[in-house]
């Protein structure tokens, strides 16, 4: 029996082998995968399509993509999603400790705490929705996505510290 969405599954789900934390992380790397990227990672015309894509699990870098994506990112993204559970990241430990290297690389004055506080300000200052439906809660993640792919990595993130002033001025 399955839970949750086809698209989100581990190849060793779908083949029946035993599940472990790993099917977790790797649905994390998915998410992430995604968020660079700007699109779906396994994303099929229907069902059995999306399953057999994530069989396949034909995952190209994020930098095939999103031009600012950097060698070591992409390296960190794709041991994250190795098709074999044996090779890829651990834990969500050692993913964490895996982008935070990336983080320092880019910029040593940012750390996962200037992320975190960038995100929980920005969730402060945002009204909370009346229980969004499903549909509005998609359309506005598709709405993100469609500005993010437009402005084609035009942003300056990552080049120096971050400042709350960077996005929109919301803060």
């Amino acid at each position: 029996m399955l839970g949750g969405k086809l698209g989100y599954l581990a190849p060793e789900i779908i083949e029946q082998q035993p599940s472990t934390a790993q099917i977790d992380v790797f649905a994390v790397g998915i998410v992430l995968w995604e968020m660079l990227c700007g699109r779906r990672l396994f994303h099929g015309t229907d069902d059995t399509d999306t399953v057999r894509a994530v069989a396949r699990c034909e995952v190209p870098p994020p930098s095939h993509f999103n031009r600012r994506a950097t060698p070591e990112l992409d390296a960190v993204v794709l041991r994250v999603l190795d098709r074999d559970p044996k090779k890829r990241t651990p834990g969500a430990e050692a993913l964490l400790a895996d982008l935070d290297r990336v983080i320092t690389h880019l910029d040593p004055h940012v750390s996962q705490r200037d992320v975190a506080l960038v995100v929980g300000l920005h969730l402060a200052t945002e009204p909370a929705p009346a229980a969004p439906s499903a549909a509005a809660s998609a359309a506005a993640f598709m709405q993100e996505l469609d500005a993010f792919v437009a402005e084609g990595g035009a942003s300056d993130l990552g080049a120096a510290p971050l400042d709350p002033d960077m996005f929109g001025g919301r803060f």
